[in-house]
């Protein structure tokens, strides 16, 4: 079965008897799915109508009789697929509320939908979020995987319990499951080059399928799953059909310390390709937007003193001094047309202004700034209306570039506020920005997944959050340790006791800053047999020793150990008050080793990188790094601090018989 010239064919396997089954009359027929029981074919059917493009899914009898029309509306219903026992069908839908002064679809979502095959009881599986595309059956009909994100995803039948379990997908390049349902065959790579993979549902074993070079995709197992056959396009006109065996070479993945990540912001590698660089220079525009309803009272010169030489000599200093940041402000006020309510929406962890009040500054501004030379764009609310941090995500096109977007104080305040020193959002901008770079969230976005029981008497839960990206972990303490308690220091020389919410040893994590090329070969070490010796350089300032060592568990899973000392950011932030005293936040209150995981499948704010000893609640036994003489155990292997000399650490990491 296959389509050609708008119809769909049939053709025996040696073949012959080739047959048209659908006729061309201005619909196009595509993407056919045989029945299991070989009687019918579903497929999708679709016309450009006014310009616009609509298909819907159809059913036809296996001779060319009894076409049938399963779905409609103004959608575009694509890739069919039957479950098991031919009872119901499963396709991607793509909907959309209107379309723009250009045509461009306005709310625009692709997601899965499941129906009877007769077309009766459509519902709606995954509408909303990420985008969900070609969905498959398991052969026993309970689940069902499809693809999202760059990434192979597993669900019940309902949707719920959705995971990601294989990243760096190729999109169109389809999916396949193996009969025994234990494993799935996909595409990975890019349109001009790709591979087939095949994975253990478990996410943990993935090999690769040696096939000619080009564009591989189009897995299909043979029924006793022993083969597997794939198409190669050599090129736009030219394609061929090749069969292999369905066992391949290990594929790349932890064991060079590097898992393969998806294709948005991620803890894996590489990073996605046409983000903003990572290292060399970034050229930064910064527009100031106020609003009808929360109109600025203070300068841009004001605004911009609350974050921006902060961010930009924290990224400098964190990268050892690769990324070079240009500032580039737009020193006015840019009023928007509309109340800042008009441009809330919906973000990983809650609302707030998005992405259409940054494309709006950009068409403001575009008349008076050259874009041309500019990656990303930060847009800045006025600090005394707004607040609550900031957001990343998206894209504007002007005056030729593609601009990655982060707007800062994204929340409107309760009451307004004076400027403070104490208001500085220098270190959400950095955080902000990075994700421009490729980098996610590393605390969660479901507060409660990190919710902490009651204290026992005596004790108080203490946070504690590594690095820009905020990876998080709870201990207990006793309530006399004060720990979070630091000194405030006024000019005439008196002293004060002051407490924060966390404790905050920011010094960027050893892992992204390798994700970001700010680490060189020689300064990771990567650890590949079973007992190994590492010396290790402080993340602050490594100079040329050794930054982070890295032990892969399985394809995708890798341990990581770093050395954290009282140097650089691990100092504490400086924090100022408007009557003039100032202090330093609690940060590292122990020098040691800090040892994580990472597993770069998991989503931004779902929690990728975890604290050894966190079972995934984000408590921890005590302060989590090691000190001389202590150790933890992981996936079989045992990291212990055997050397501290003030300068470096010494760990032994060994493989547990």
């Amino acid at each position: 079965m296959y389509s050609q010239g708008g119809s769909l064919w049939t053709v025996r396997i040696d073949g012959s008897d080739r047959r048209r089954l659908t006729v061309y009359d201005g619909s196009y027929s595509d993407e056919p799915a045989w029945s299991p029981d070989g009687s019918q074919v579903a497929y999708s059917r679709g016309r450009r109508e006014d310009g616009n493009w609509f298909s819907h899914i159809y059913a036809v009898n296996a001779d060319g009789t009894g076409r049938t029309k399963l779905s409609s509306g103004d959608v575009v219903d694509s890739n069919p697929a039957w479950s098991p026992h031919g009872d119901r069908i499963i396709f991607e839908r793509l909907t959309w509320t209107g379309r723009n002064a250009d045509g461009a679809l306005i709310d625009a979502d692709e997601h899965l939908v499941v129906m009877d095959a007769t077309g009766e009881n459509r519902t709606t599986l995954t509408a909303g979020g990420r985008w969900e595309r070609t969905p498959i059956w398991s052969p026993d009909g309970n689940r069902i995987a499809y693809f999202s994100h760059g990434s192979v995803w597993l669900s019940d039948l309902d949707g719920s319990n959705a995971k990601s379990v294989f990243a760096g997908a190729l999109r169109n390049a389809g999916l396949s499951w193996s009969p025994d349902g234990r494993r799935i065959a996909f595409g990975r790579g890019d349109q001009a080059e790709s591979s087939i993979v095949i994975a253990e549902i478990d996410g943990v074993s993935e090999e690769n399928i040696a096939g000619p070079t080009g564009r591989n995709v189009a897995p299909r197992w043979s029924p006793d799953g022993e083969r597997i056959a794939f198409t190669n396009h050599v090129d736009e006109d030219t394609r061929h059909i090749y069969v292999s065996g369905a066992r391949g070479s290990q594929a790349a993945g932890a064991t060079d310390c590097r898992p393969r990540g998806g294709s948005g912001t991620t803890a894996g590698f590489p990073l996605p390709a046409g983000w903003a660089p990572s290292t060399g220079t970034l050229r930064v525009a910064v527009l100031f937007v106020d609003f009808p309803d929360a109109q600025a009272t203070h300068t841009t010169e004001e605004e911009a003193e609350m974050g921006l030489a902060y961010m930009e000599q924290y990224l400098e200093a964190v990268s050892y001094g690769q990324l070079d940041i240009e500032v580039v402000p737009h020193h006015r006020w840019l009023r928007a047309e509309q109340p800042h309510t008009q441009y809330v929406g919906t973000l990983g962890v809650g609302q707030g202004l998005s992405r259409p009040i940054s494309e709006h500054a950009v068409a403001l501004a575009d008349d008076e700034v050259d874009f041309s030379e500019i990656h990303a764009v930060v847009t800045v609310f006025p600090s005394s209306h707004f607040g609550g941090g900031g957001n990343a995500g998206g894209t504007v096109s002007a005056d030729g570039s593609s601009l990655r977007q982060s707007r800062i104080n994204d929340a409107l305040r309760d009451e307004v506020r004076e400027l403070s020193k104490n208001s500085n959002w220098g270190s959400t901008a950095a955080h902000e920005l990075t994700h421009n770079l490729g980098l996610l969230d590393l605390y969660p976005y479901d507060d409660s997944v990190h919710e902490q029981p009651p204290a026992p008497s005596g004790q108080q839960w203490t946070g504690v959050e590594w690095g820009l990206m905020r990876l998080e972990a709870w201990f207990l303490a006793a309530e006399h340790e004060m720990l979070l308690r630091v000194t405030k220091h006024y000019p005439s020389g008196r002293r004060q006791w002051v407490d924060f919410s966390s404790l905050d040893p920011s010094e960027m994590l050893a892992w992204n800053r390798w994700q970001l090329g700010w680490l060189s070969e020689d300064q990771v070490r990567c650890v590949n047999e079973p007992n190994a010796t590492v010396t290790l350089s402080p993340i602050a300032q490594p100079n040329a020793g050794v930054a982070m060592a890295a032990v892969p568990l399985n394809a995708r899973k890798v341990i990581v150990i770093e050395s954290r000392r009282q140097l650089g950011y691990d100092l504490g932030d400086p924090y100022f008050w408007s009557d003039g005293s100032s202090t330093r936040g609690p940060a590292l209150i122990a020098e040691g080793v800090l040892v994580y995981t990472v597993d770069p499948i998991v989503e931004s704010g779902q929690l990728p990188l975890k604290i050894a000893g966190d079972s995934g609640n984000g408590q921890v036994d005590d302060f989590p790094v090691l000190t001389l003489g202590e150790s933890v155990t992981l996936g079989g292997y045992t990291i212990t601090v055997t050397g501290d000399n003030d300068d470096t650490h010494t760990v032994t990491i060994t493989l547990d018989p």
